[in-house]
Protein backbone atom coordinates (compact mmCIF):
# COMPACT_ATOMS: atom_id res chain seq x y z
CA UNK A 1 0.00 0.00 0.00
CA UNK A 2 2.82 2.42 0.85
CA UNK A 3 4.61 1.60 -2.39
CA UNK A 4 1.48 2.31 -4.43
CA UNK A 5 0.90 5.55 -2.54
CA UNK A 6 4.50 6.62 -3.16
CA UNK A 7 4.26 5.68 -6.85
CA UNK A 8 1.09 7.77 -7.18
CA UNK A 9 2.81 10.65 -5.39
CA UNK A 10 5.81 10.47 -7.73
CA UNK A 11 3.55 10.32 -10.80
CA UNK A 12 1.68 13.44 -9.67
CA UNK A 13 4.95 15.21 -8.98
CA UNK A 14 6.23 14.29 -12.46
CA UNK A 15 3.02 15.62 -14.03
CA UNK A 16 3.35 18.92 -12.15
CA UNK A 17 7.00 19.28 -13.21
CA UNK A 18 5.97 18.60 -16.82
CA UNK A 19 3.23 21.22 -16.63
CA UNK A 20 5.59 23.80 -15.13
CA UNK A 21 8.21 23.03 -17.79
CA UNK A 22 5.72 23.47 -20.62
CA UNK A 23 4.43 26.69 -19.02
CA UNK A 24 7.96 28.09 -18.75
CA UNK A 25 8.66 27.25 -22.39
CA UNK A 26 5.44 28.95 -23.55
CA UNK A 27 6.11 32.05 -21.43
CA UNK A 28 9.68 32.29 -22.74
CA UNK A 29 8.54 31.98 -26.34
CA UNK A 30 5.78 34.55 -25.82
CA UNK A 31 8.24 36.96 -24.15
CA UNK A 32 10.66 36.67 -27.05
CA UNK A 33 7.98 37.25 -29.66
CA UNK A 34 6.25 40.09 -27.86
CA UNK A 35 9.56 41.82 -27.10
CA UNK A 36 10.49 41.74 -30.77
CA UNK A 37 7.09 43.19 -31.75
CA UNK A 38 7.29 45.86 -29.05
CA UNK A 39 10.83 46.80 -30.14
CA UNK A 40 9.63 47.30 -33.72
CA UNK A 41 6.64 49.28 -32.48
CA UNK A 42 8.77 51.61 -30.37
CA UNK A 43 11.20 51.99 -33.26
CA UNK A 44 8.35 52.91 -35.61
CA UNK A 45 6.87 55.39 -33.12
CA UNK A 46 10.29 56.93 -32.54
CA UNK A 47 10.82 57.30 -36.28
CA UNK A 48 7.36 58.80 -36.81
CA UNK A 49 7.87 61.25 -33.94
CA UNK A 50 11.41 61.99 -35.17
CA UNK A 51 12.94 61.08 -31.81
CA UNK A 52 16.56 60.21 -31.26
CA UNK A 53 17.23 56.47 -31.00
CA UNK A 54 18.27 56.78 -27.39
CA UNK A 55 14.92 58.37 -26.47
CA UNK A 56 12.66 55.63 -27.89
CA UNK A 57 15.05 52.94 -26.64
CA UNK A 58 14.83 54.41 -23.14
CA UNK A 59 11.04 54.46 -23.49
CA UNK A 60 11.09 50.78 -24.48
CA UNK A 61 13.28 49.93 -21.50
CA UNK A 62 11.02 51.79 -19.06
CA UNK A 63 7.92 50.19 -20.61
CA UNK A 64 9.39 46.69 -20.21
CA UNK A 65 10.86 47.14 -16.72
CA UNK A 66 8.08 49.18 -15.11
CA UNK A 67 5.59 46.33 -14.46
CA UNK A 68 8.22 44.34 -12.56
CA UNK A 69 9.24 47.39 -10.54
CA UNK A 70 5.64 48.22 -9.64
CA UNK A 71 4.97 44.61 -8.61
CA UNK A 72 8.13 44.54 -6.49
CA UNK A 73 7.25 47.81 -4.76
CA UNK A 74 3.70 46.64 -4.07
CA UNK A 75 4.90 43.32 -2.66
CA UNK A 76 7.48 45.09 -0.52
CA UNK A 77 4.89 47.57 0.73
CA UNK A 78 2.47 44.75 1.50
CA UNK A 79 5.06 42.85 3.53
CA UNK A 80 6.11 46.00 5.36
CA UNK A 81 2.50 46.88 6.12
CA UNK A 82 1.53 43.41 7.32
CA UNK A 83 4.56 42.75 9.51
CA UNK A 84 4.34 43.89 13.10
CA UNK A 85 7.31 44.86 15.26
CA UNK A 86 8.21 41.27 16.14
CA UNK A 87 8.58 40.30 12.47
CA UNK A 88 5.54 38.04 12.38
CA UNK A 89 2.46 38.64 10.29
CA UNK A 90 -0.76 39.97 11.69
CA UNK A 91 -3.71 37.62 11.29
Amino acid sequence: MRVRHRALELRRHRERVWLVSISCAVVTLWALLSTAVLWRGFEWLGTQAQLASSVWQLGFLVFCVMPALVAAILLLAKDTHLADHTGSYQG
